[in-house]
């Protein structure tokens, strides 16, 4: 799902895609005896459940078609012959099948059958006029990296986006900061490191020294903050967070989501997650917000969503009724 809005949110560039694929290690590398290394790229993958053939395409975005990215697969034989000519000038054995992803006005075809690394810049071919992305920021599973710390820091230094940034680590750590502070970093051999100074103290301590949760806490916010106007996609938002304090770091997020502007797609399968979302639905109920369940249905095994209110969530964590 937080890839589908990925995609939708790049306007299914080509970037997107290949990022997507990469992440999964759904690439398989070879190497031709007459042109060298290439890669195999498996369309079957994208998204799961979702085999795409001829006969079939996957549709993201809003149900009236307003707004929407299609991705459907092509072949040689396609009669739309333009585009397709001038990839197959790029690679020398010639790709048979092809992704076709439109957005509006824009076409554009991905060759996968083979994709040579030393033409990776001309995976794309397009045409028509190009639909700016939608910013876009995406965090989790795993804990922020210290050069990904030291970027999101970088945007928000000597702003007022520094606030929040402080507040979440203070939160998180139970202790008061007094201000954060990137190391190092500058040049390649140089790694950054994220220090912090407590309120009253003088030395500066490590940020993970505070524990995965304080990295999360201030990344997410630190994200959320540099994505004004635009969609925040987290994976898996408890990892990291101490059970009991779910609730202050959901207010949190949804506090500065609404400040920001930021449209939050967040993914979970704690219960104590859920029961925090609630609470701090309840405590920032100027805040719009909801939780979908993401389901088969049983017979026809198609996605159904189904949407939980804030009213139906508080019923649901004081009855123990399951929602996931």
């Amino acid at each position: 799902f937080l890839e589908a809005v990925h995609v939708l949110a790049e306007r299914g560039a080509r970037n997107s895609i290949y990022r997507m694929s990469n992440t999964r290690s759904e690439f398989t590398e070879g190497i031709d005896e007459r042109f060298g290394p290439f890669v195999l790229f498996d369309r079957a993958s994208i998204f799961h459940g979702r085999k795409l053939g001829l006969k079939t395409r996957a549709i993201i975005g809003n149900t009236d078609g307003t707004n929407e990215v299609v991705i459907s697969v092509r072949t040689r034989e396609d009669p739309e012959r333009g585009l397709i000519e001038h990839v197959e000038d790029v690679f020398p054995i010639g790709p048979i099948t092809y992704l076709k992803v439109q957005c509006k006005g824009r076409i554009g075809y991905i060759p996968f059958t083979a994709m040579f690394k030393q033409s990776a810049v001309q995976l794309q071919i397009e045409e028509g006029e190009f639909e700016p992305p939608i910013t876009l920021a995406k965090l989790g599973p795993d804990v922020p990296t210290e050069e990904m710390i030291a970027t999101l820091w970088e945007n928000v230094a000597i702003t007022p986006s520094v606030d929040p940034a402080i507040r979440a680590l203070s939160l998180i750590s139970g202790r008061d900061v007094a201000d954060v502070a990137v190391l190092g970093g500058r040049d390649p051999e140089s790694r950054p490191i994220t220090v912090v100074r407590m309120v009253g103290a003088n030395e500066r301590v490590s940020l993970r020294s505070l524990g995965d949760g304080a990295v999360r806490a201030i990344g997410h916010i630190m994200a959320l903050t540099s994505a004004a106007s635009g969609i925040m996609l987290i994976d898996e938002v408890e990892n990291g967070i101490h059970y009991t304090a779910l609730g202050e770091f959901w207010g949190m997020i949804l506090r500065t989501a609404q400040e920001y502007d930021v449209q939050v797609f967040a993914t979970t399968h704690s219960w104590d997650c859920i029961r925090g979302f609630a609470w701090a639905s309840v405590e920032n109920e100027d805040v719009d917000c909801a939780m979908f369940r993401l389901g088969e249905t049983r017979i026809t095994k198609r996605l159904r969503a189904v949407e939980y209110t804030t009213e139906d969530l508080l019923v649901a964590t004081r009855q123990g009724i399951e929602v996931r």
